[in-house]
């Protein structure tokens, strides 16, 4: 799971905020997230797979303290869920977001 968490660009640039960089990123993902693997992949199984709309979904994946992860943030969320169902979303990460809003689109979000 943590070598797929690492091909999200946008989980990826949280090692900005952890000592040791890429390497250690997955170490500190687990350790703020208790090593409990069954509750992240609860988490992401609910975004991904979950019944309702996407858009709760990602709520409660950003809000709900039962579901929410440390260091997996908004452009986490989307392009990871983007990534997998394009047909419903396409794939955002912050650097998509800040392109966009250089070509004069009203995108918001961190």
């Amino acid at each position: 799971m943590s070598e797929g968490l690492l091909s999200i660009h946008a989980f990826t640039e949280q090692l900005r905020f952890v000592k040791g960089g890429k390497t250690n990123l997955p170490t500190a993902f687990w350790g703020a997230n208790n090593d409990d693997v069954t509750e992240a992949k609860r988490t992401f199984t609910h975004l991904i797979h979950g019944s309702g709309d996407f858009i709760e979904r990602l709520h409660d994946v950003l809000y709900d303290r039962s579901r929410k992860l440390a260091y997996f943030d908004l452009f986490c969320a989307l392009e990871l869920y983007g990534t997998i169902k394009p047909q419903d979303c396409p794939p955002m990460n912050g650097r998509m977001a800040k392109a966009l809003r250089y070509l004069g689109f009203d995108v918001r979000g961190e």
